[in-house]
């Protein structure tokens, strides 16, 4: 049956700036100086993720041309305008189910290869060049990736403050990103399976935020393929680059 609309979870800071989320469609996002903004971002963003999953062969066949239904807005203190999410919606509080987990499984592994795909080839001064001044080179941004999936993990732990440290990942780029995922493989995606409803839906907080399992998935699948399209992005700009440009910008 058509759905009538696509129902769609709102996160906003102080500034008015906006995150826009379709949670039960896909892991597209949207972002905005307004609601109206990113709620628009959000719309195009689908069309693009749902083309990108289809190329992996994840079934998407969700209706995309029906109207948004805005169904929770949360105002948090993060800087949603740089794409960071603090919310917890009442989405987070819900039963994760099996197929929602193979499924956010089978997602950050298209992710992850179509990443390493397009950074292993890449030169030093490729993964180093700084497009616009204070922003994160694409070295940068795989240690974040690195860094915040390591997060995700840990907050899925009955103890997270007892959780890895990002440095006992070594210090190459590469290895860092390889041995992160398994150990999100294991520690997350492993033991998940294995806990029962109810600690499934186990809500903590961590550093002053609400977490359960299902928001660590959906932030960590999220991230990454943001991520991924800024990179992808960003090489396409520095390939356009003249190369007198490309080695003055390098960091």
């Amino acid at each position: 049956m058509r759905p009538e609309c696509i129902p769609i979870w709102i996160e906003q800071s102080d500034t008015g700036a906006a995150l826009a989320f379709a949670l039960n469609t896909s892991n597209a996002s949207g972002i905005g100086d307004t609601i109206k903004e990113a709620v628009g971002n959000l719309r195009r963003d689908l069309s693009g993720t749902q083309k990108w999953l289809a190329s992996h062969g994840v079934a998407d066949d969700n209706a995309l041309d029906v109207p948004f239904r805005i169904v929770e807005i949360i105002e948090t203190n993060s800087k949603v305008e740089l794409g960071k999410s603090k919310a917890f919606f009442e989405w987070d509080a819900q039963s994760l189910s099996n197929e929602e987990i193979n499924r956010s499984e089978m997602i950050l592994q298209c992710s992850r290869s179509d990443l390493l795909s397009l950074v292993t080839p890449a030169t030093k001064e490729t993964l180093d060049l700084r497009l616009v001044p204070k922003t994160r080179t694409i070295r940068e941004i795989l240690r974040h990736i690195a860094s915040m999936e390591l997060g995700y993990a840990t907050s899925t732990l009955d103890d997270p403050m007892g959780g890895s440290s990002i440095y006992e990942f070594g210090p190459d780029l590469i290895t860092r990103l390889t041995l992160v995922r398994g150990y999100f493989t294991d520690q997350c995606f492993r033991r998940v399976r294995l806990m029962s409803d109810t600690r499934r839906m186990r809500q903590q907080l961590i550093d002053q935020e609400l977490w359960t399992v299902r928001k660590a998935l959906r932030l960590a699948v999220r991230h990454e393929v943001y991520h991924l399209k800024q990179v992808y992005r960003m090489l396409l700009r520095i390939r356009r680059l003249p190369d007198r440009v490309r080695r003055a910008a390098v960091a």
